[in-house]
């Protein structure tokens, strides 16, 4: 049975099977032409992430406390991101409610396409992200630091999943949301009150480590 993981963007949402989609690829999708497509897609990814101009180390403060600017530019980002990949994203909420408005479950290929289509827009996503980080001055260092602080900060546990770990590519598990204490000084908390809402829309992002 497939999981819906939506993505928010004002009224804009999509809808993935991923349990379903990870089921396909290890046990049907292989010989498929699109999960091929979607591996190398995977592949794709950690190379994109290359064209991140500032890859200077990131000192975190001590103090684990954000700056007013680190918490806009994170925004930015996650701002940037979403209005690159809205059409993209309507495009495929709009080809799985079709799937799940039918009430039963999806075929093996429409699970195989599914995982493509995942992966797909992650490479989407993922282009987006260096362009906007580039545009922020963010190294992928600091980005993480800030992306953790903001969501503890907020009260979501920060995801930190990273689809490259499927090829080894990737950063060793949990690297991706960047090491820190766990303790939030109230000074993020009351940093990012005024963003709770929209820091929720960036949780399926964060998620797949963006």
């Amino acid at each position: 049975m497939g999981r819906k993981l939506a993505i928010g963007c004002g009224t804009v949402f999509v809808v993935l099977f991923l349990v379903g989609a990870g089921v396909a690829w290890w046990f049907i999708g292989r010989p498929a032409a699109s999960v091929v497509g979607a591996v190398r897609d995977v592949q794709r990814i950690e190379s994109i992430r290359e064209g991140v101009r500032d890859t200077g180390r990131y000192q975190a403060p001590a103090d684990g406390v954000l700056s007013d600017g680190q918490v806009e530019r994170y925004l930015d980002v996650q701002r940037a991101m979403r209005a690159r990949l809205e059409d993209r994203v309507q495009t495929l909420r709009q080809r799985y409610e079709e799937i799940d408005q039918q009430n039963r479950d999806p075929s093996p290929t429409e699970l195989a396409q599914a995982w493509a289509d995942t992966t797909g827009l992650l490479v989407e996503a993922t282009e987006a992200q260096v362009d906007a980080l580039n545009a922020q001055a963010f190294s992928l260092e600091e980005y993480r630091w800030v992306r953790r602080q903001v969501l503890l900060a907020a009260g979501f546990a920060a995801p930190g999943y990273d689809i490259t770990d499927l090829t080894g590519d990737g950063p060793a598990p949990g690297e991706a949301v960047a090491p820190g204490a766990t303790e939030v000084p109230e000074a993020n908390v009351q940093l990012v009150a005024p963003h709770a809402e929209e820091l929720e829309q960036t949780l399926p992002f964060a998620w797949f480590g963006l």
